[in-house]
């Protein structure tokens, strides 16, 4: 079990090299806040405070999170490991997912209008179910979106 930070606001706080993993974040608001060389791991980031997130993540460990219907858009994302963790419902729009790794995350239902995955690896998500209007992909990463497919690429 990981602390318990439920009902509490950070406002202009700079987390260096903490350890977050597991934490409990009901309710809790995060305002303009930097996390560097994080490990924030299994964290579930549904319940927190709908006025989240003026955040950035850098360098951090992200993997096995839940963002279940939360607001993170214009959040920025560099060079954070976020593998097996699940974007669902989510407004990830004009997101940054500078030089992430994004093994076997899920996207699902998520508004990803002007996301930036250019610099991204590993994302596999449909297009279908998502909305990426205006989001900025890479080659050869952007062909994984065919891998649902079955289909033979020569």
């Amino acid at each position: 079990m990981g602390s318990d930070f439920s009902q509490s606001l950070f406002e202009n706080c700079s987390f260096n090299d903490c350890n977050l993993s597991n934490a409990l974040v009901d309710n809790t608001k995060f305002q303009t806040c930097h996390f560097e060389n994080c490990k924030i791991v299994g964290v579930d980031f549904s319940p927190i405070s709908p006025i989240l997130l003026s955040a950035c993540f850098s360098k951090s460990n992200l993997d096995l999170c839940i963002f279940m219907e939360v607001d993170l858009r214009k959040l920025s994302f560099s060079e954070c490991h976020i593998t097996e963790s699940q974007f669902i419902n989510a407004n990830l729009k004009e997101v940054a997912f500078e030089y992430c790794d994004l093994s076997h995350s899920l996207f699902e239902d998520c508004n990803l209008e002007a996301a930036d995955f250019s610099t991204a690896k590993s994302y596999v998500f449909s297009p279908e179910s998502n909305r990426i209007r205006q989001a900025v992909f890479s080659l050869p990463e952007v062909l994984r979106f065919l891998e649902p497919l079955d289909i033979i690429i020569k």
